[in-house]
């Protein structure tokens, strides 16, 4: 028995080598197929595009300046939303919620981190406390992938789906509560265009419970373009004036 188990172990510390290794190799050959050396050196991106959302197609100003600073402009039905996030708080605008501006939490300030991390979730993983494993080899409607499993420092679980033969992510998926009910959020990036060195996804669909709830289209990507920061700064409360 005692034969046995050492065996076992012995075969066991061959084995986990190999998929460290892989994994290693795997995000390699992304970083380098997107570009990612020459993304570190970028301070600021400046993202333009139109989104389609329940029907409608709106355009949005998305910018980003490091470390950790996020703003999103939109045009809703002729009315300005906006979404940023300073380097320490989240705010927002909304035509429905009144002219002043209101303290982003829980899930809409989880997303403003994300969209602030210019590099992604992938690079420097173990830095931001994530932790992440090669899960295998998969089919995804009749591409062959790499699917890699994130395990966030806050617990949430994104699998990224890597084409074998690109190292391109062409899918995230993951699960999130939404208004107390659980869905399967899939985002699609797609039709990569090489821009200034680095790979950039001119189009993204997302997807919940297999329902298409939005469409996005890069029309312009800019890097390292100035941005004053006094644009991520939270706008000061409007007082009402008499006969609001």
């Amino acid at each position: 028995m005692k034969k046995i188990i050492t065996t076992c172990t012995v075969i066991a510390l061959m084995v986990l080598p190999v998929v460290g290794q892989d994994l290693n190799e795997i995000l390699e050959n992304h970083f380098e197929t997107v570009g990612q050396e020459k993304l570190n050196k970028v301070e600021t991106m400046v993202i333009k595009g139109k989104m389609m959302q329940m029907n409608m197609e709106f355009p949005f100003k998305q910018i980003i300046k490091r470390p950790n600073k996020f703003k999103l402009e939109a045009e809703v039905q002729g009315q300005s939303f906006v979404q940023a996030y300073d380097g320490e708080n989240g705010w927002m605008v909304a035509p429905w919620m009144g002219p002043n501006p209101v303290d982003l939490a829980g899930e809409q300030l989880e997303q403003a981190l994300e969209q602030a991390d210019m590099d992604g979730d992938l690079h420097n993983y173990a830095e931001k406390g994530h932790q992440l494993e090669y899960v295998g080899e998969e089919d995804m409607e009749g591409t062959p992938t790499y699917k890699l499993k994130l395990t966030k420092e806050n617990g949430d679980i994104v699998f990224y789906y890597l084409d074998k033969d690109s190292y391109v992510i062409l899918k995230q998926e993951s699960n999130k509560t939404i208004q107390g009910q659980e869905m399967l959020i899939e985002v699609y990036p797609g039709n990569y265009d090489m821009v200034d060195g680095i790979a950039v996804a001119k189009s993204i669909k997302t997807k919940m419970d297999g329902n298409v709830t939005g469409d996005l289209t890069i029309e312009s990507v800019e890097f390292d373009k100035p941005v004053d920061e006094s644009v991520f700064k939270r706008p000061e409360v409007k007082e009402k004036t008499e006969g609001e």
